[in-house]
């Protein structure tokens, strides 16, 4: 299917709420008042100018054209009257006729009718979108449902049928019998012969004590009343059609059979029993009734020609009845229309015996009938067109072909209705006698059905269709060439009427119309079948029945065959080829093996071999019969199963009962043997698929062939559109889907329209209308009337938004109605209420839940296909899949066609990340670590967000993590509750000293706790925050806590080291430095509140509290009290605080509202002055935010030029104290800095660009936190699992530097393909918090013993050995740490950085001093790198590494300590004589026995340009080579020859090599001569 197809609604003409597939019909302006004046001038009451058909197929087509052909002739335009058509996805998908001629179409959902044509809200929404006026219902579907009429009725639109009341007096077959034994029509012997009802009461709802003594409820009750009424009986339910619970019984045993079938195959049905009238005529009298009690009777007809009581042939008027009686059947049935108020048009049908002459109402079908153009054809009256002007309000007697048919004055043809208007007059239906018919009409129903087996129907394409229509002969149908007919549509798809002066003539005419129809394609029909009926002596002589049919299919009297010669030969052409020129043949149990006049041969492949048509007769060439698979030959749905699985079956008896196209049609088991069933009962199923095996009796009489397990892809069909939320959530959950299948829609729309829906709180209560719309006529009474009962409990309140949709009470209903089922029958109830079952249970975690499950479903769609390709070639993936779905590559189409489409699908998956997963990504934990695992470029942003959800996933758990460990709760370990305070007190500052030096996202952990409700929980989670920002300085014991009525108070004090020049006459002449570091004392305070309404109260309260308690702890002579750089912070706490609502989306507009905010408050003159009297230099802001987010943080600086504080943007996200020790002034030189949290928040990363060049830049910072024990050493990822034990033997600093050095090349390679911050160049800064002694530099199990005056040399070459080890362990990932350096006061008493060596590249430059551009040499390596290979010079490094891991894997060898393993020379070429460089290099490499490794990187010969070409073009300087330089590649080859024979010789690739370079890796490999030349 095509994208197009796929959509749920096309671009149409847009009405106000829904979308109308179609061209804007063309509609004269004057057409319109016409209309109107024709209702007004008939006497009717409203014009009725659009019109919806609520049908398809032959209904649809059939009223359109009657509309048309009436419109043309009263208006003088067919297009006076709207009409609209609704299509399924599966009547597009055939090209149905009804959509083509139709003026506009309105989509709607597929499947069986109860999801459309059937489906009475579907209906009044279509009724509502398209803004009609009226809506005709055909026959079929909705037709006789009394809801559609109410429903309607109630929007304004008028129906083109009976009123509810009559409908439903009429429609159920007991009430209808009830009435007509009220109203004096005979009536068969049945079950209710015996109850009365007074005839005024018809209108009135029958007692349902009344009805229910008209039924019978138990098999017992069932077989009393077939022994009064006298077998053979009917057991029939009342809510029955189309075959659908009716069984004919014969004796007691039958009833104890069938019963129960007949009440399963109509759930909740009252059952009835009716005598078999044997030998009887089903007769017909047509009904047109207006609304003003006027019933005309137009003739009647004969439908006696049935097939499972569908009818086949139809003929008008009665023959074999008496003129006496005719007119006795059309009485009747005009006091049973009168009885009930009957408006609009409707067939009473009765069953009259040959025998006896006597007749017996059968039912009243409250609709127009298939087969009413006979009618229309002897009594000259369109009756459609009556109905519409019925639905006007226009009377009987002012209709002008009414008039004419009873022989009044001033009828005739609708263009007379001018005249007809204005001098017509009223009459009296009762006494008014009609005109004699005109003529005899057979009508044949043209079906989709297999004759040779059963009447079985079938489906497909249907590639031609052709008739030719004679004076007397005319036909419909509802499909054209090229159509076809699905699996759910109606059998009948044509009708062919045939006109004589005498029956005899009109059969004679039906008989060469028919023979005119060509019919080629997927479906079986029965046209020559119907024309053997036609022939047959039984027929011709008017003595059939109602049964006559039957019995002929009993019989198995078959349609005429094409001689068997003609069959041999059209087989063998339509199977010969080249390959296989010896055919053999099965026909009709005989095998034909092949080694004039000329003959048309269609052929047509079919699930039981391949059909013939030839000269207009079918033959089947059939495949070899396997009877131990039982497959549905048609697509069909299973009832039930007959007998039990595991039970032995006899040949051609039956083992299951199958629905198709609305019949219901037993299976019979081709042989004997034990059957075993494979689908489960209620299940829709494929012509071909397998329903059951059968161990066969006589296995050897047939040869097995394997199952097909496989099955056809489900294709989602488009639904209608309305402003309904419902509707809007599923096209956009399908329009979601088609992204994820790689279609096209725009993403942001699709987004936020399925937000918006399942948000809405109506949401769950029109999906559950919607659904219970369509299984209402199923529920059992009892079960459906508590559903409504509670559902409308609630259904007023579905607006408000705090109130939940009664998912749980609504699961409670029906889980009780299941446990009141015995086990037998709680199946078929789980699959009757499944679709509400589900529905309430996605409900029961409120829309939240419902949405997760909407969300979770996309998910696994996308990594469904996307896991297949991650870290594969897409070659090697089809070709995989290939072998895996052999017999459906239309799955591999899907698959690829999905990941076609990767960039659409991954925007869509990071739109939901971000709007739904975002806040709650703990519920997405699985699907988050599959997405981080997706291994390719094409994931590489994706993968980045799943990570960063998946971190705080973990930051929620490392929070309860905290929350546990300062919990007084855990503080009772073995010692129980003996520990006493003292030692309560130890454990808790252990613990909150682990966490201070924890390499975790502590401090944002922390925040999150900041509110807890426990108080001494709460002082502990603020005193460790303090202790982890100010480690270094904090003074011990220093941290002090405050309650305050609106918040929480801390305040500490810490030392805060810097240089100050001493104070020297000019003369005074000293060796000690002129500068010298001194501590000041400050103090830092934080104030705990829930709104910034209270700020100024709390933050003067804690001014007072720090300032007292720190001139409380200085003595005298001590250290300084600062009277600037103290510290302030302000924790906003509480997820529900205006703050934090302003979500930091990566909305820049919503980070400057908050800072403004924020800005506004230090502003304030009373605010900032307090604050900087008492010397508060950074005033820093923690913003908290829901669980797993982390929090905000703002820093703002006093400014004295400003005189307020002011927010420093590059501080923001980090905490004052910590940004000192991140060196970030050096970056200030830049613009546009963008900043980005690492996934464990432990790095923050720095993009800029610098300048000239475009080069962008990443600047990663990290403070390195070392735990207080080695406990918790796990592998480090991106480390192999052999070295792990090597870490062992690094430092407890090596140790702690490698493991934040590994995070960060992971965030670099992470973000390697995301646009924004992938950068050409990483700096990596790290800043060890604790202070190191010599012996964390060393590992575990060394000592050190420094003599006095060498500590610092010692020092600098621990630290020169440390780099190294870490660079070891890195690999070549980074750059040898091999410099150290030394901050010193240079003759400027300027502090820099100085190495031993002093040509170190940092070797003079000032601590603070800004980043450079990069230089010469970096920008070369950044070069090569993307050209895909190394810098030259980086290749040392490289072989290095590989040498020193050479070493550590031979630990029996001692490594020679006295000179490097690698010594590395620059070759300078010195030769004057003109010799090539390469091969003076390989003579030095011969000479000198070295390896010789040739390095080659986008190297090659050159391609010259021709002379020719030169001369045309003003050609630069050259430098001489070109394609003569293919020359040199000879000597090259030469020269490496010779090497390789006599030394060692290497040829390593990188980048692209072309020419010379893999002559020399072929020379290298030994290839021969054959290969060189290949190559060139």
């Amino acid at each position: 299917m095509s994208e197009a197809q796929r959509r749920p609604m096309s671009v149409g003409v847009k009405p106000a709420n829904g979308y109308i597939n179609g061209a804007a019909p063309l509609r004269s302006p004057s057409i319109v008042p016409q209309v109107d004046e024709f209702c007004r001038a008939l006497g009717g009451k409203r014009p009725i100018h659009s019109i919806l058909i609520a049908n398809n197929g032959m209904a649809a087509v059939k009223f359109i054209r009657s509309i048309r052909t009436w419109a043309y002739e009263t208006f003088g335009t067919e297009k006076a009257i709207l009409l609209v058509a609704m299509a399924t996805p599966e009547d597009m998908r055939i090209n149905a006729e009804h959509i083509r001629i139709a003026d506009q179409f309105v989509e709607v959902p597929g499947g069986t009718n109860n999801n459309n044509y059937a489906n009475v809200q579907l209906i009044v929404e279509m009724a509502e979108i398209t803004r009609v006026d009226a809506v005709w219902p055909g026959w079929g579907h909705a037709s006789e449902n009394p809801a559609l009429p109410d429903a309607l009725g109630a929007k304004g639109i008028v129906f083109l049928g009976p009123p509810a009341a009559s409908m439903a007096a009429l429609g159920d077959k007991i009430g209808s019998s009830l009435i007509a034994q009220a109203a004096d029509v005979p009536t068969l012997p049945w079950s209710g012969s015996h109850v009365k009802i007074p005839p005024e009461s018809c209108l009135v709802t029958i007692p349902d004590a009344t009805y229910q003594e008209a039924c019978v409820h138990t098999t017992e009750e069932a077989i009393v009343s077939c022994r009064v009424v006298g077998y053979p009986a009917m057991i029939k339910a009342s809510w029955g059609g189309g075959g659908k619970g009716i069984r004919k019984v014969h004796n007691d045993d039958e009833v104890k059979a069938l019963f129960k079938q007949v009440q399963g195959e109509v759930p909740g049905s009252p059952i009835f029993i009716m005598k078999v009238a044997s030998q009887s005529r089903h007769l017909e009298v047509q009904l047109l009734c207006d609304q003003y009690g006027n019933v005309a009777a137009l003739h009647s007809r004969d439908c006696s020609v049935q097939r499972r009581h569908q009818k086949i042939i139809e003929e008008g008027p009665i023959t074999v009845a008496p003129l006496e009686t005719t007119k006795k059947l059309e009485q009747a049935a005009r006091r049973l229309a009168k009885c009930v108020n009957y408006v609009g048009a409707a067939t009473v049908e009765y069953l009259y015996s040959m025998e006896t002459g006597e007749y017996y109402f059968l039912e009243l079908n409250p609709r127009l009938q298939v087969e009413h153009p006979v009618t229309e054809w002897i009594a000259e009256i369109n009756l459609p067109a009556a109905q519409v002007a019925v639905g006007m309000g226009i009377p009987l007697w002012q209709i002008p072909e009414i008039r004419r048919f009873y022989g009044m004055e001033h009828g005739g043809g609708y263009d007379a209705w001018r005249k007809t208007s204005i001098v017509a007059t009223p009459f009296d239906f009762d006494k008014a006698e009609s005109t004699k018919p005109k003529g005899h009409c057979v009508a044949v129903r043209v079906t989709s059905e297999d004759p040779d087996d059963g009447f079985k129907p079938t489906s497909g394409r249907v590639q031609e269709l052709n008739f030719k229509s004679k004076p007397n002969v005319w036909a419909y149908f509802s499909v054209k060439s090229g159509g076809g007919i699905h699996e759910f549509s109606d059998s009948q798809f044509g009708h062919v009427f045939a006109f004589g002066e005498s029956r005899a003539l009109a059969i004679a005419n039906m008989v060469l119309g028919l023979k005119e129809i060509q019919i080629r394609g997927e479906i079986r029909t029965n046209v020559d079948y119907t024309i053997d009926l036609l022939h047959a002596l039984d027929y011709k002589e008017n003595k059939i029945h109602t049964g006559w049919l039957d019995s002929r299919i009993a019989m198995r009297v078959r349609a005429e065959r094409p001689p068997w010669y003609l069959s041999v030969v059209g087989g063998a052409l339509y199977h010969i080829s080249l390959v296989n020129s010896q055919v053999s043949l099965n026909i009709e149990g005989s095998k034909y093996t092949l080694d004039g006049n000329s003959h048309v041969v269609y052929a047509e492949e079919e699930a039981a071999g391949t059909r013939l048509l030839i000269d207009g007769r079918t033959c089947l060439l059939q495949n070899d019969h396997d009877p131990s698979k039982l497959v549905a030959e048609t697509p069909c749905k299973l009832l039930r199963y007959l007998v039990v699985d595991g039970s032995h079956v006899d040949a051609d008896t039956p083992y299951a009962e199958v629905e198709v196209m609305k019949m219901c049609m037993p299976l019979l088991s081709p042989a004997s043997g034990k059957i075993h069933f494979k689908m489960s009962e209620g299940q829709a199923m494929q012509a071909g698929e397998l329903i059951a095996r059968l161990d066969l009796d006589d296995p050897s009489a047939v040869r097995k062939a394997e199952p097909f397990h496989g099955s056809f892809p489900i294709l989602g069909p488009p639904t209608a559109i309305s402003g309904k939320v419902h509707q809007r959530c599923a096209a956009s959950l399908n329009a979601a889907r088609m992204i994820l299948a790689g279609y096209e829609h725009n993403i942001d729309e699709v987004v936020q329209s399925l937000l918006s829906c399942l948000d809405n709180p109506e949401l769950p209560f029109l999906q559950w209308q919607e659904c219970f719309a369509v299984l209402a006529n199923r529920l059992p009474k009892e079960l459906r009337d508590e559903l409504e009962t509670r559902y409308r409990e609630f259904e007023g309140m579905a607006n408000m938004q705090n109130v939940d949709f009664p998912a749980k009470i609504l699961r409670g209903v029906l889980e009780a109605h299941l446990n009141a089922y015995p086990e037998k029958e709680k199946g078929a109830q789980e699959r009757l209420i499944e679709p509400l079952m589900s529905l309430v249970k996605s409900y029961e975690r409120g829309r939240e839940g419902h949405a997760r499950i909407i969300v979770q479903g996309l998910f696994e769609e996308y990594l469904s296909v996307e896991e297949l390709f991650s870290d594969n070639i897409q070659a090697d993936v089809i070709e995989r899949l290939r072998l895996q779905y052999k017999k459906d590559l239309l799955k591999i189409v899907d698959i690829v066609l999905s990941h076609q489409g990767i960039k659409s699908k991954n925007k869509l998956i990071l739109r939901l990340l971000e709007q739904l997963v975002y806040p709650n990504p703990a519920a997405y934990r699985d699907q988050l670590i599959r997405f981080s695992t997706l291994n390719h470029t094409n994931y590489s942003e994706l993968a980045l967000k799943a990570s960063q959800l998946l971190e705080q996933t973990k930051l929620s758990e490392l929070r309860s993590s905290i929350a546990r460990s300062l919990s007084e709760l855990e503080m009772f370990t073995e010692d129980g509750e003996n520990m006493d305070t003292p030692k309560r007190k130890s454990a808790i500052n252990e613990r909150m000293e682990a966490l201070v030096n924890a390499p975790l996202a502590v401090e944002d952990a922390l925040v999150a706790l900041f509110d807890h409700s426990d108080h001494t929980l709460q002082r502990r989670v603020v005193e460790t925050y303090v202790r982890r920002l100010y480690q270094p300085y904090l003074v011990q014991g220093s941290v002090r806590m405050q309650w305050h009525r609106f918040g929480l108070i801390a305040s500490w004090e810490f030392l805060d080291e810097h240089v100050e020049r001493k104070n020297r006459s000019e003369d005074e002449i000293s060796n000690e430095p002129s500068v010298e570091r001194r501590n000041e004392r400050k103090w830092g305070a934080m104030v705990v509140l829930k709104s910034l309404h209270f700020l100024p109260t709390v933050m003067t309260a804690a001014l007072r509290e720090a300032t007292h308690n720190l001139q409380a702890e200085i003595p005298d002579g001590s250290t300084r009290p600062a009277t600037s750089g103290n510290m302030m912070h302000i924790a906003l706490v509480g997820i529900n605080n205006p703050m934090s609502l302003l979500q930091d989306s990566g909305d820049e507009d919503q980070a400057q509202e908050r800072v403004s905010k924020l800005a506004k408050i230090l502003k304030e003159k009373e605010v900032s002055s307090s604050l900087s009297n008492a010397g508060v230099g950074v005033v820093s802001c923690i913003i908290q935010r829901d669980e797993g987010r982390g929090p905000m943080r703002h820093s703002f600086h006093w400014s004295a030029a400003k005189l307020y504080y002011e927010e420093q943007p590059l501080l923001r996200h980090l905490e004052p104290p910590l940004s000192i020790y991140l060196e970030l002034d050096k970056l200030k030189d830049y613009e546009n800095i963008r900043y980005t949290p690492s996934r464990d928040r432990q790095w923050h990363l720095y993009t800029v660009k610098d300048k000239p060049l475009p080069i962008q830049r990443m600047f990663l910072r990290t403070l390195v936190r070392q735990p207080l024990s080695n406990e918790g050493l796990t592998v480090y990822q991106g480390l192999d699992h052999g070295e792990t034990h090597s870490l062992w033997a690094l430092s407890f600093t090596a140790r702690s530097i490698l493991r934040s050095l590994m995070s960060a090349m992971e965030e670099v390679e992470l973000n390697a393909h995301n646009s924004t911050i992938k950068s050409d160049h990483a700096h990596m800064y790290l800043y060890i918090l604790r202070e190191q002694q010599i012996d964390d530099l060393l590992p575990y199990h060394k000592r050190l013993e420094l003599p006095d005056g060498h500590e610092e040399a010692a020092v600098e070459k621990i630290l020169y050995d440390l780099g190294h080890e870490i660079n070891a362990s890195v690999g070549v990932k980074m750059h040898r740490l091999g410099v150290v350096y030394r901050e010193v006061e240079n003759s400027s008493n300027e502090i820099v950085y100085s190495s031993i060596s002093g040509g170190a590249p940092l070797h003079g430059l000032l601590v603070n001093a800004q980043y450079k551009p990069l230089g010469v040499l970096e920008q070369k390596r950044l070069l090569a790198r993307k050209s895909n290979t190394t810098y030259c010079y980086d290749f040392p490094l490289a072989f290095e590494a590989v040498l020193n891991k050479s070493w550590t894997q031979h630990p029996g060898i001692n490594k020679p300590k006295d000179k490097p393993i690698l010594r590395v020379t620059e070759l300078v070429f010195a030769d004057k004589k003109g010799r090539m460089f390469f091969q003076a290099v390989t003579e030095v490499a011969c000479a000198q026995k070295l390896p010789l490794i040739y390095l080659a990187a986008n190297s090659g010969a050159r391609i010259g340009v021709a002379e020719e070409v030169k001369s045309c073009f003003r050609v630069g300087k050259e430098d001489g080579l070109g394609v003569e330089n293919l020359t040199g590649s000879g000597a090259i080859a030469s020269a490496y020859s010779r090497a390789y024979n006599e030394t060692f010789t290497v040829t390593y690739v990188t980048g692209r090599p072309v020419g010379i370079v893999l002559i020399l890796l072929v020379l290298v490999c030994g290839a021969s001569k054959d290969l060189i030349n290949l190559l060139f």
